[in-house]
């Protein structure tokens, strides 16, 4: 479960309601308190499920040292709800791997592709190290995330001299 900043926001709004009747702050805040949960509750109930989406990593062109190439993940939503949120493609740091984060919005049935520039810093295989994979509730307020093993590598060569 991830706990998204607009959630801080309505806590904090409700210090309010609280301010304006001292009286009975300790209510007031407790019921509050209880109506964020509930709508927390609520968003990471219509969440759909990270594990709706399937993913699937091209061949990687080798590259020669100091070279740059790219990735290219295909990510299926094979549930029955629009899975919106981020992914995160993750690559060792000697992979070089440059703009990893991406924005997901994936209708139903459909395909989506992600591209991760690879500029490797040593020669060798430099392997993918996993996928975060974050979704995002309807009111934006709660998600789910899951982390998986997507299979990959560059294979960076030496320099042409």
């Amino acid at each position: 479960m991830v706990v998204r900043g607009p959630v801080v926001a309505l806590v904090l709004l409700g210090l309010v309601p609280a301010a304006l009747w001292p009286g009975r702050a300790g209510v007031v805040a407790a019921g509050w308190l209880l109506g964020v949960a509930l709508l927390v509750v609520v968003d990471l109930l219509l969440t759909p499920s990270p594990r709706s989406l399937l993913a699937d990593r091209g061949e990687v062109p080798a590259v020669r040292l100091g070279g740059s190439t790219t990735a290219e993940l295909t990510l299926t939503n094979d549930g029955a709800r629009r899975v919106r949120g981020l992914v995160q493609d993750a690559w060792v740091p000697s992979a070089g791997a440059d703009g990893t984060r991406h924005l997901l919005d994936v209708a139903p049935g459909q395909v989506q592709r992600v591209r991760t520039t690879l500029t490797p810093t040593r020669r060798g295989d430099r392997p993918a190290t996993g996928l975060a994979v974050r979704v995002h509730g309807p009111m934006g307020l709660a998600g789910r995330q899951r982390t998986s093993a997507v299979g990959g590598a560059v294979r960076a060569l030496p320099p042409f001299r």
